[in-house]
């Protein structure tokens, strides 16, 4: 390697080693009997060109062991940068070490949530996972956006259908509608998060807001307070002593799957309502969300779901009140009071929740 390219890498350290020769030749006198005067001659001598390529060699191996964690572990990242609070940000940059340990331990697969967390943070325990989807030229985004056309159309038919399916009693097939109208409303956001992506790609960043702005006008906000009444009356008919025991089973499994459906609804309306900037109803419907996920983990220990089940939505909570959090913050008005109390919900949901495995990558 020549002399020069070397002198450019090694450049800032040895500034550094410079540094130390000038202290050494202060402190090392000739007389000087201290263990580290022995070394200053040497050292004063000038950086050889063996020990330049010596010091090359260092700077790899340290780097590489700095960032070979991150490589090991590429899907732990807690977004911490987009924290405006100092003190969360460090608290959320501490706990991501300790989740790239943890990961690089068990052979770069994560083993529990981001807890403080930025909007773009993965793992964590919610319906809207972040992305990095394929860009979508101008033809394209508008083939997506019929797609999703397609299939707000196909969901408003399985709820048209699960109704007429309650009122006959027929709890299994309503069931089996409603998951199908949730898979059907998580691929359309996918497919929003992939054209806001795009018209990013494509240098039009106001054009990816406005268009989450006309999603979250065309949502049914409104209408959530009303639908969430009538699934805690289905819940309260379960409870009752008149039902027999397979329509019991059925209106229970139509409650439970309701409410989940429900609260990802929520989720997928807070993130366009983060992804457009509206910070507040950001704010507002990331805190609702997280109320029903705990409602669902508490309905679920009721019926004594499976204790992984129960964990996970107690995570989703906890997520979803620390995406709340993250936007009371930005307010005017909740920078104090709200953001604190978000935060404060979210510790308390996940103290004594135990986070043995990820679910639900």
């Amino acid at each position: 390697m020549p002399d020069k390219a070397l002198d450019y890498l090694v450049k800032p350290f040895y500034a550094v080693t410079k540094t130390i020769t000038f202290l050494f030749t202060i402190c090392c006198q000739p007389r000087c009997k201290l263990f580290l005067c022995w070394p200053a001659k040497y050292i004063r001598a000038g950086v050889t060109k063996k020990m330049k390529y010596i010091l090359l060699l260092f700077i790899v191996f340290t780097s590489s062991s700095v960032f070979a964690q991150n490589r090991q572990c590429p899907l732990v990242d807690c977004d911490c940068s987009a924290l405006v609070v100092g003190e969360w940000r460090k608290d959320c940059r501490d706990q991501e070490k300790d989740l790239v340990k943890a990961c690089v331990a068990n052979k770069g697969k994560p083993t529990s949530y981001c807890r403080l967390q930025g909007l773009d943070a993965f793992p964590v325990a919610l319906s809207v996972k972040p992305k990095q989807h394929d860009t979508l030229d101008r033809a394209g985004i508008r083939a997506a956006e019929k797609q999703i056309e397609s299939l707000n159309w196909s969901a408003r038919q399985d709820l048209q259908m699960t109704a007429e399916l309650e009122q006959r009693q027929e709890y299994a097939a309503a069931l089996g509608l409603y998951k199908g109208r949730e898979k059907s409303l998580a691929k359309a956001h996918r497919l929003r998060q992939q054209i806001a992506q795009s018209h990013a790609a494509l240098k039009d960043e106001e054009a990816a807001i406005d268009f989450w702005r006309d999603v979250t006008k065309a949502s049914r906000s409104n209408g959530l307070n009303e639908e969430l009444g009538e699934i805690e009356a289905l819940w309260s008919a379960w409870q009752s002593q008149q039902l027999s025991g397979e329509q019991k089973r059925g209106i229970q499994l139509l409650a439970l799957r309701k409410l989940r459906n429900l609260g990802n609804d929520t989720e997928r309306l807070a993130d366009a309502y983060s992804r457009s900037r509206q910070i507040e109803r950001a704010a507002q419907h990331w805190q609702r969300a997280a109320d029903m996920a705990e409602q669902l983990s508490g309905w679920m220990k009721q019926v004594k779901g499976k204790p992984t089940h129960i964990r996970y939505f107690r995570n989703q909570a906890a997520a979803r009140w620390h995406k709340a959090a993250l936007f009371w913050v930005q307010t005017q008005t909740g920078a104090d009071g709200p953001a604190t109390f978000a935060r404060s919900e979210a510790e308390r949901i996940i103290s004594g929740t135990s986070q043995k495995a990820v679910a639900d990558l």
